[in-house]
């Protein structure tokens, strides 16, 4: 099944696509966001229904504890506008360190992808991780 990865933040929303038969992820694309959630669950469901996508992943963030930060209620908040708006699957996997991990990528690799796209496909990795 192809999946779409999503890095949701108030001004940018990193994009990455995977693959959960192949557990392969690679980092898309960013769009700019305005803070219209609405627009941007269209805009989103547009793209997942042309690229044919069974689940949409978001990260959200968690503290040390594995409890929700203040920003985690945001992106739930943006989760079950999405899970109101689609009939496809919509899944949740803590995002902790992924921005630390994709500037890691960059710097070490020198990834041109951009690091909300490569947190966005870090977020498939970490739910790869939970697929059985």
């Amino acid at each position: 099944m192809r999946v779409l990865g999503i890095d949701y933040g108030e001004r940018k929303v990193g994009l990455a696509m995977g693959d959960t038969d192949l557990r392969v992820a690679s980092p898309l694309e960013v769009w700019e966001h305005n803070g219209n959630a609405e627009a941007l669950v269209s805009r989103l469901l547009t793209f997942a229904d042309k690229e044919d996508v069974g689940g949409i992943v978001v990260g959200i963030p968690k503290n040390s504890l594995g409890e929700d930060t203040k920003r985690g209620a945001v992106h739930r908040r943006f989760v079950a506008r999405l899970k109101a708006t689609t009939p496809i699957s919509v899944f949740e996997v803590d995002e902790s360190f992924t921005s630390a991990e994709s500037r890691r990528l960059q710097r070490e690799f020198g990834s041109d992808a951009s690091e909300d796209a490569l947190s966005a496909m870090l977020i498939l990795e970490e739910y790869f991780g939970t697929l059985v």
